[in-house]
């Protein structure tokens, strides 16, 4: 016979990954991961191969992020069912627990399995610093994240980074989108960034990192910050004004030097290009909008472009690229932006 606090647990919550069909052990390894990054004793290492598990499956990324929704659903509820009536030692989310209460630690492993198994997911309630935490923003919304360190990470549109500050590290890793990093000096702990294969290694400085469609652009706007392949000691260093383009899984980057009051001109409302593939503007465009922007094929994937593209207003946008390359915009009846080779005139 199932216990009261089974039966209690089991019943807060009918998750919304039973209503998808997620694969059961996507599920049971997303709760694995939620936990082993939650856990006091994580570590550099464990982000890692979490990146890496992230990156193996795109379903993973979708689960993953349903049970860590579940979990500031479930905590408030969890918290609530726990609460002593009458009682003054209740402690609410975020104080420092003496446990886990009447949902121990037995009761917790054989839970997540359970749920697991039956897709009823149930998160534990409190866990000890350093904790784990992810933020995202959706496609057209940023947002900045007050670290308890006194850094700051000035987030870019559909964007999402997992942080973990703790006594002897403060790890990030933006698994996708763009952010700009204002870190506070702590040479006891220095600041490390995760984009795709590269690392970045900071003491306190302000950079800019962009991990988008397989490519990664590191650009610094003060200070200097060591650059290098992840759990690779060797590294480079770039500079106030200089900025690396890396493109994942192969050796190939570009390094070039950009004026450093541009580093965060996207938080200004605008891009600045200098003879970039018309390819790469488009994939940042489409970052800032929700209606989708195409290249058909036939049109001229060669043509670069330089100058500067207001993102607040897609329609200037493309006014913009249209007047400048021999390119024109079609409004098509799926709903998408088509970009189409402009025809020669007689």
């Amino acid at each position: 016979m199932a216990s009261d606090d089974q039966d209690n647990t089991a019943s807060l919550v009918h998750s919304p990954l039973h209503a998808r069909m997620q694969p059961e052990r996507t599920v049971q390894d997303a709760v694995a991961w939620h936990l082993r990054l939650s856990s006091p004793t994580a570590c550099e290492s464990d982000f890692e191969e979490f990146a890496v598990w992230i990156e193996s499956d795109p379903n993973n990324r979708s689960v993953f992020d349903q049970v860590e929704d579940l979990d500031t659903d479930l905590s408030a509820a969890l918290l609530e069912e726990t609460k002593p009536k009458n009682s003054d030692s209740w402690r609410p989310v975020g104080a420092q627990p003496r446990g886990l209460g009447r949902f121990g630690a037995h009761n917790w492993m054989a839970g997540a399995a359970m749920m697991a198994a039956s897709l009823l997911i149930v998160i534990p309630v409190a866990t000890r610093a350093p904790q784990a935490m992810r933020y995202a923003t959706a496609i057209g919304q940023s947002r900045t994240v007050h670290l308890p360190d006194g850094s700051m990470i000035d987030m870019s549109t559909d964007t999402s980074i997992t942080v973990q500050i703790g006594a002897t590290k403060r790890y990030v890793i933006l698994d996708r989108g763009e952010a700009v990093f204002r870190i506070r000096p702590d040479r006891e702990r220095p600041f490390l960034v995760r984009a795709g294969d590269r690392e970045v290694r900071d003491i306190g400085t302000v950079f800019d990192v962009l991990c988008n469609s397989g490519e990664v652009t590191i650009a610094v706007a003060e200070g200097q910050i060591a650059v290098g392949r992840v759990s690779d000691a060797e590294s480079v260093i770039l500079r106030a004004g200089d900025r690396v383009r890396h493109t994942e899984g192969t050796n190939s980057s570009e390094r070039d030097r950009i004026d450093p009051k541009l580093v965060t001109a996207w938080q200004s409302g605008y891009l600045v290009y200098q003879d970039a593939p018309l390819t790469r503007v488009i994939g940042d465009l489409n970052r800032y909008f929700r209606i989708p922007i195409i290249v058909e094929p036939g049109a001229p994937f060669s043509l670069r472009f330089s100058g500067v593209l207001h993102i607040r207003d897609q329609a200037a946008a493309i006014a913009q690229l249209t007047a400048f390359l021999p390119i024109v915009a079609v409004h098509v009846s799926d709903g998408s932006i088509r970009l189409r080779a402009a025809a020669m005139k007689p």
